[in-house]
């Protein structure tokens, strides 16, 4: 049954998501480690981000390695509106994750520049250094994301 969920999830099937909850299935479950909610943000499917959230799905819960949580994904994966969605659920974007640092140092390797306004604007710290001594700017600057490190340097400066 999780395994069908899981398809929903990444399908951007709303009715069998809700179906499935319905029930009985937990909105924090887990499939090959990974939370439903980040199966469906690693596929950009805002709407059923939405509906896992409406059944009570945590938004700081990281998968089982204790890595990636949704906020992390969403930014890696430049969706927007799934970044957004979770900051108003509550998402920390301040969490480090092992080996990825924030998810604004995520955003930043990336060039998803919205979702790095978007973390900010949501209480991601600039001044957060990951596990290797860096700074979302330093991702910046080594994948030559220009127009995020003049983001983060005015932010930075102010």
């Amino acid at each position: 049954m999780i395994e069908g969920m899981v398809w929903a999830c990444m399908k951007g099937n709303t009715h069998a998501v809700r179906a499935a909850l319905l029930e009985g299935i937990d909105p924090n479950s887990r499939y090959r480690s990974r939370t439903l909610l980040n199966w469906a943000a690693q596929e950009g499917r805002d709407s059923v981000v939405a509906v896992l959230l409406e059944a009570g799905a945590d938004s700081n819960l990281a998968d089982g390695d204790d890595r990636v949580r949704p906020l992390h994904t969403a930014a890696g994966e430049g969706r927007v509106r799934i970044v957004r969605r979770l900051l108003r659920a509550g998402a920390n974007p301040n969490l480090r994750a092992k080996g990825m640092g924030t998810p604004l140092h995520l955003a930043a390797a990336y060039g998803h520049l919205h979702c790095a306004r978007s973390l900010v604007r949501g209480g991601a710290k600039v001044s957060l250094r990951d596990e290797d001594g860096k700074y979302a700017i330093d991702y910046a600057r080594r994948y030559k994301r220009t127009e995020v490190v003049e983001y983060l340097r005015n932010v930075a400066s102010t």
